[in-house]
């Protein structure tokens, strides 16, 4: 590799030690800027693959197989002296990095959906972000506690600022499903090792958190999938929810493992076409489109949680704290969501037997932010008013074509006109 390769491998350590690491690991601060600055190490990095270079997944493969070191100098010594092991692992893992703790940061959004719910997460790892109505929160000026089983809950903590919406009650999840190219069996012990590796060493209240966690996903098993999401399998997983709960597709620190940005785009669109509500927890570089909307300085080393392309709150990686920046309408009413939803179904006008139905609307309401009715949103609007009437009828062949566009940004003047096609 040239120099230029890797100065680029230098820097995406130099960044993890600044914007990730700082103030959470004191020692993969550390040993992140010794990478950055030693050539060798360097040298070892640019043989692997662009997705195999991240620092999470080198820092956990020497822990992994050598133990945590206390200092540069013996992870150094690892590193020179077991290159192949290193790297042999380095390739056949991958940061599958199953963070529990991330439901406090989506618990805000699901919570204030129209219950109960049906989730689909991609990426799902041993799917512990799937259980988020089987753990305990605390927000400080606010608890709410996991429901009462026979292991004990974990309880994860996060500062949450005075203007996020926090909820009174856990979601209803009465279905769960995950996607995931390698899932990771939570009763395996080989697997659970290196999930428990992926927790950075000073982390001990998180790491038991996880272990808490792991010990549900035993019991509870959550249903995980191997597939791609950018594939038919996630198509396959949406037809297969309840249609009497509202169906939500998510992911979090996912999609930046999707290399390409085209393909992240159409991830995109697709959720949106499949489901009323996409939520997304990722670093803001993800969708740079989303994150124009959040404003032109974005907090270093923080999420970004958006709903259907909306921003909602920028999120610590790992659970810890959310900042609430969405609009004022998510804080009253009901939120955003159900208001919309409202919104949308009081203006929908069906005839009998009718093969067309008209929504004019003059503000776009939450998951029609993109100019267009989206094909998890008909998913709902044919349950609600269609299936006692037409039971063929598809949501697949439920689609919208705008007559025209508004010039005003996030505004609807036009007509949507449904056309229905009949089985």
């Amino acid at each position: 590799m040239d120099e230029e390769g890797l100065a680029e491998i230098s820097a995406r350590y130099i960044r993890f030690a600044d914007t990730e690491a700082r103030g959470r690991s004191p020692l993969y601060e550390e040993l992140a800027r010794a990478v950055a600055g030693n050539r060798e190490a360097l040298g070892f990095l640019s043989t692997l693959p662009d997705l195999k270079q991240q620092p999470n997944l080198l820092l956990a493969a020497v822990r992994h197989l050598f133990g945590t070191p206390a200092g540069w100098t013996e992870f150094r010594q690892a590193l020179q002296t077991n290159p192949d092991a290193i790297r042999s692992l380095m390739l056949e893992r991958s940061t599958q990095t199953n963070e529990p703790g991330r439901c406090a940061t989506l618990l805000p959004v699901l919570a204030r959906l129209p219950q109960p719910l049906a989730l689909i997460e991609v990426g799902t790892s041993a799917g512990l972000c799937l259980m988020p109505d089987l753990y305990g929160y605390d927000y400080g000026r606010k608890v709410i506690r996991a429901p009462a089983m026979a292991l004990e809950p974990p309880v994860f903590r996060c500062l949450a600022s005075e203007t996020t919406p926090l909820p009174t009650t856990l979601p209803q999840v009465v279905w769960r499903a995950g996607l995931d190219l390698r899932p990771i069996d939570a009763s395996d012990d080989s697997q659970v090792a290196w999930l428990e590796t992926l927790v950075w060493p000073e982390q001990t209240a998180r790491l038991a958190n996880l272990r808490a966690a792991l010990k549900i996903a035993a019991t509870v098993k959550p249903r995980v999938v191997k597939g791609d999401l950018r594939g038919s399998d996630l198509v396959q997983l949406c037809n297969e929810a309840p249609n009497d709960a509202t169906l939500v597709i998510f992911h979090t620190a996912v999609l930046d493992y999707v290399s390409d940005l085209g393909d992240r785009e159409a991830f995109a669109e697709q959720a949106m076409r499949l489901s009323p509500y996409w939520v997304s927890n990722e670093f803001p570089r993800v969708f740079p489109s989303i994150a124009t909307r959040a404003g032109t300085s974005w907090p270093p080393g923080r999420f970004l949680l958006s709903a259907n392309g909306s921003p909602v709150a920028w999120t610590d990686p790992h659970g810890a704290s959310l900042e609430w920046i969405a609009d004022e309408a998510w804080a009253i009413g009901g939120g955003l969501p159900s208001l919309a939803r409202d919104a949308i179904r009081s203006q929908f006008h069906l005839c009998s037997f009718a093969t067309a139905c008209v929504l004019n609307s003059r503000q776009a309401p939450f998951g029609l932010a993109t100019g267009r009715l989206n094909e998890g949103t008909a998913r709902w609007a044919r349950e609600d008013r269609i299936r006692s009437r037409e039971p063929q009828l598809s949501a697949s062949r439920l689609r919208c074509k705008p007559a025209c566009r508004s010039s005003e940004p996030g505004e609807f003047s036009e007509t949507h006109k449904l056309e229905i096609d009949h089985d």
